[in-house]
């Protein structure tokens, strides 16, 4: 009872001491407020900057977690994919060595049989052995044809301009070019196709003179009487034998009725 009669006592003071306090808060408030909005400001901006720092991590942490499981799944995509290349790749390898096995056989068997194929180049190999065979047989049987006629020719030329050289022959008397002592002696007697040449050089002749037997000569007389006209003078050194069929000159006569 007596503190609450010393405290209606006191409530003057207090009202007078609320008073002047509250006329000093008037007075500094103009000090006093840029302060407060100061502490304010760098309070709210803490307080902002470390709800910021902590929504910074959990953005952060989320993100990381995020990515990690996104990389993850794409990894796993990728890894999917590599092992579906590779599977197709193997698979892919495997079907092509079938395929050529498959086809190998096929084509052995139905397509291109091989025993045919070897019998066929056998056959190939004979026919071309045997048309080189004939082919050789044409060619010698040409060449040799070939040389026949040129020997033919040859001999020909040789008939006929050996005819020419009768007055080199050998006669019962005298010794002809083509068969002198000293070629006897040292066995050089010209030989032509295995025969003397004075032997085919005689043959030709008589063969010349057998083809001639029916044209007519001039008789001895007339070209005797020619020879005076026309004063033929034989060589010097060249002995003239007479003919005993017709008794002309041998030498002028073959000379000029041959």
């Amino acid at each position: 009872m007596a503190a609450l009669i010393g405290l209606r006592q006191r409530v003057q003071e207090v009202d007078a001491e609320y008073f002047l306090l509250q006329r000093a808060a008037e007075a500094a408030q103009q000090q006093e407020l840029p302060a407060a909005v100061l502490i304010q400001a760098v309070v709210r901006g803490h307080l902002l900057r470390k709800r910021l720092h902590i929504l910074e991590r959990r953005a952060v942490c989320i993100q990381s977690c995020w990515r990690g499981y996104a990389a993850r799944q794409q990894f796993k995509a990728e890894r999917t994919k590599a092992n579906t290349l590779l599977r197709e790749a193997y698979f892919d390898a495997q079907a092509t060595h079938i395929q050529q096995w498959f086809r190998g056989f096929w084509s052995r068997k139905y397509l291109h049989n091989f025993l045919q194929r070897k019998a066929y180049l056998a056959a190939v190999a004979d026919s071309n052995a045997r048309m080189r065979v004939l082919a050789e047989q044409e060619l010698q049987a040409s060449i040799c044809a070939i040389k026949e006629q040129e020997e033919q020719a040859a001999m020909a030329r040789f008939q006929k301009r050996s005819s020419k050289l009768h007055h080199l022959l050998s006669t019962s008397a005298v010794a002809g070019i083509y068969r002198s002592p000293y070629q006897a002696l040292t066995n050089t007697v010209p030989v032509l196709d295995k025969s003397p040449l004075e032997d085919q050089i005689r043959a030709s002749r008589k063969s010349l003179v057998n083809s001639q037997s029916g044209v007519r000569h001039p008789s001895p007389l007339k070209a005797e009487r020619e020879l005076r006209t026309a004063k033929v003078c034989l060589p010097a050194g060249l002995s003239c034998c007479i003919d005993a069929t017709c008794g002309l000159p041998y030498q002028i006569y073959m000379t000029r009725y041959t």
